[in-house]
């Protein structure tokens, strides 16, 4: 079937560090009807396991493990489509904007309209809880800073017999 003679039914997916990746995951463990296309959006270039963050901040090694590619959300052909690193400027009734375009059909406009949108961004939390890095090597370098600043600190107890 040409590209440009399906009537695509786009299924928006915003956020992908754990439920997003879970929702993509389970859409696509359904047949889905051949005009369904899934965009899958994410800010960062890499998803963040938040979950696994605090243990990734105080035990080196573990900085690695909480930092994902997206390569493998989903397979990437004409009817899905991930796009990493890649804000969402604004959101409609039945469209979404990104901050920029895409050569693949069907993405060369800012104005993705959808028939269903799932928003998983997730949480708002400090860094480590939530990355505010823009790469995937300044989020490994900041965890490998603070797990540098715990392991100098010097530990305190103050019990309530002190007080």
């Amino acid at each position: 079937m040409k590209y440009s003679s399906i009537n695509w039914k786009y299924i928006v997916v915003v956020g992908l560090s754990a439920a997003g990746t879970d929702i993509v995951s389970v859409l696509l463990a359904k047949p889905l009807p051949d005009n369904n296309r899934i965009i899958a959006i994410e800010r960062p270039p890499f998803a963040y396991w938040g979950v696994g963050s605090l243990r990734a901040a105080v035990i080196p090694g573990w900085e690695e493990k909480v930092i994902m590619s997206l390569n493998n959300v989903c397979p990437e052909d004409e009817s899905h489509k991930v796009l990493a690193a890649t804000p969402v400027v604004s959101l409609s009734e039945r469209t979404i904007e990104i901050d920029r375009t895409f050569p693949e059909p069907g993405l060369h406009e800012r104005f993705i309209p959808f028939d269903f949108c799932v928003l998983a961004t997730g949480s708002v939390y400090p860094f480590p809880t939530r990355p505010h890095q823009k790469t995937k090597e300044e989020a490994i370098d900041d965890s490998r800073q603070t797990q540098r600043e715990l392991a100098e600190a010097e530990l305190s107890y103050v019990s309530e017999v002190d007080q």
